[in-house]
């Protein structure tokens, strides 16, 4: 079986790394970051809240 080789170079997961920096930041004076990580949504996001982020 033929892989990607993108799946051997090496790199790091890029979840992995966005924990990483995630936990680096939100020090003093600052906002901590709102995490919106992986997950699987059983319901569509409601109106309001696209229309916010719009």
């Amino acid at each position: 079986m033929r892989t990607s080789s993108r799946l051997w170079a090496g790199d790091e997961y890029l979840f992995d790394l966005i924990d990483k920096l995630r936990a680096g930041a939100g020090g003093a004076g600052e906002l901590a970051p709102i995490p919106l990580g992986v997950g699987d949504c059983d319901l569509p996001t409601p109106p309001a809240i696209v229309a916010a982020m719009q």
